[in-house]
């Protein structure tokens, strides 16, 4: 299965200031409340008791992936057919993080990919604390990050992983197959005994394993580099790999 990863827009990442959560009219009452300040369990158990499979889904993808954009998440999430169309599954996936963004659950960056002219389909999501804790409770993950505005090099290479699992996912959707095992760092890495005895890693930044419906795998770990990286470095991970 030849593909190809295009991760060239995510590797000049602007930064609009002062751009606030999407104008667009939306007709969930959550999205035009103030986002609260602290959730409480028992508020966070009422608000997951509200939350479909699509909404988990979203939260999940944000909690491997910890940055993403409206457009990666509704490419991902449309794969499961659930849209009409391509557009249907933006103006859909739009709506639903608006609506957890009013919950407390999502917010996103100020900075939008494409600039303002790409709109809420532009805009770089992550998990607030408390869709965190919303998506640890359930899989037994450990200490929850605190956030920190993202450098513009880090960004653009955390997008440009998400990106990878979009063009993959998609890929093997395409031939009639499904995303067996996808993690993420790190998660995805793993050591070795190098000769003499040191302990040696492996430090991929994405995990996958396809399947077809005929049971064959292919496994794949993704090392993406946006042309930052000294040649002799990428040489090194080569021999690694190897």
């Amino acid at each position: 299965m030849n593909t190809a990863i295009s991760t060239s827009e995510y590797a000049s990442v602007g930064t609009d200031t002062g751009l606030a959560v999407p104008t667009s009219t939306t007709t969930e009452a959550e999205a035009k409340r103030p986002v609260p300040a602290r959730i409480g369990r028992a508020q966070l158990q009422a608000i997951a008791e509200r939350l479909d499979n699509t909404d988990r889904a979203l939260l999940a993808l944000l909690a491997a992936h910890r940055y993403a954009t409206t457009r990666q998440l509704a490419q991902i999430t449309e794969l499961s057919r659930q849209y009409g169309s391509a557009r249907s599954a933006l103006r859909q996936t739009s709506r639903r993080l608006r609506r957890q963004h009013g919950l407390g659950l999502v917010a996103h960056l100020a900075r939008r990919i494409g600039g303002t002219r790409a709109g809420s389909a532009g805009y770089v999501w992550y998990l607030t604390a408390a869709g965190q804790r919303l998506t640890s409770e359930g899989q037994g993950r450990g200490a929850r990050r605190r956030f920190q505005e993202p450098s513009a090099l880090f960004l653009a290479h955390t997008l440009a992983v998400t990106q990878a699992r979009v063009v993959i996912e998609q890929a093997i959707h395409a031939v009639g197959g499904h995303l067996a095992r996808l993690r993420t760092e790190p998660a995805c890495w793993r050591s070795w005994l190098r000769l003499g005895g040191a302990l040696g890693w492996l430090k991929p930044d994405l995990e996958a394993i396809t399947a077809t419906d005929a049971g064959a795998e292919d496994h794949w770990l993704l090392e993406v580099d946006l042309d930052t990286e000294h040649p002799a470095r990428l040489l090194a991970k080569c021999h690694d790999y190897q």
